[in-house]
């Protein structure tokens, strides 16, 4: 098996990191499409909804 208890945490540490970059950039995508469809919905300029 080997490895240490140091190199267990590291990894682990990492794997969550992946998995919170990966959550957020999945998040991101219909969150901007929903900005953007509100923001067009209520009439607003495109470079308005793209400031905010």
């Amino acid at each position: 098996m080997g490895g240490s208890r140091d190199e267990a945490a590291n990894g682990r540490k990492r794997r969550l990191q992946y998995a919170a970059l990966s959550g957020a950039a999945a998040m991101a995508v219909p969150a901007t499409a929903a900005a953007v469809a509100l923001g067009t919905k209520g009439g607003l300029p495109w470079w308005v909804v793209a400031a905010g």
